[in-house]
Formats: structure tokens, sequence, C-alpha cells
């Protein structure tokens, strides 16, 4: 429930700063035996990692936007393709949701151009 609450209201503070982002329409709680167990730390703990195990709630963050594709899915195919044991399907597939990505996302990013060119494109767009 907590990662959800905080998805949530993140989604939605950024909307209202300005930031182009997906929005959040609904949290869903489940009722009953669905519990997880997250990472915490303890009232002691100093370190940056958490050191204990808690349960809670199971939650659903239901979020609307005009495309299903997030940054958050580039990112983890880029983690797994960057890795020092990344094998060539792990890049392949990282270079395959970057096309997806230019085809129905930035189409207007230097068509016609190098897959290379059409990023860098993409990237400057991003950032605005």
């Amino acid at each position: 429930l907590r990662s959800s609450v905080r998805e949530f209201l993140a989604s939605e503070a950024m909307h209202h700063f300005g930031v182009e982002t997906t929005r959040a329409l609904s949290l869903v709680v489940s009722e009953g035996v669905d519990r997880v167990q997250r990472p915490w730390y303890s009232s002691g703990n100093r370190s940056s990692d958490p050191d204990q195990t808690i349960w809670e709630s199971c939650a659903i963050t239901t979020r609307v936007a005009p495309s299903f594709l997030r940054i958050g899915h580039i990112d983890l195919f880029a983690r797994r393709a960057r890795s020092s044991s990344a094998s060539e399907q792990q890049r392949g597939e990282h270079r395959q949701i970057v096309e997806h990505a230019l085809f129905r996302e930035f189409a207007d990013c230097a068509p016609g151009e190098v897959f290379e060119e059409r990023v860098a494109a993409m990237l400057r767009e991003v950032a605005g």
C-alpha cells in the first residue's frame, strides 16, 4: 500500500507542478489475505539500506496516459543491457523498446535518419 500511495501522490504533485506525467485514476487496496513483505527501516537504522521486512496490504494504482510506454520500461531494459553480463538478446531487447518508442511516441524525431540520430533527437525533445 505504501508504494501505491507514494506513486499516486507523486504523479498528482508532478501534474500540478506542470510536469507532463501519467495521472493516477484510482487506488484500490486488497482486502483479506492479500499481503506482501516489503523492505523497511528499523527506528535505529542509519543506513541507506533497509534492515528489516514488514507485512503490508497489497494495492493497485490505476493510471491513465495517452501511451502504455513509460520511461521505467526503457530504463529496465537499459539496466539489463548495460550489465557486464548482458547478452546479445538483452541488448537487442533494449534497442527494440527504444525503436518502439521512436515509432509510437516520437515519429517526428529525425525521420529518415539513422537510429542513433533519431535517439539523440528523441532525448533532446524529452529534455525540452
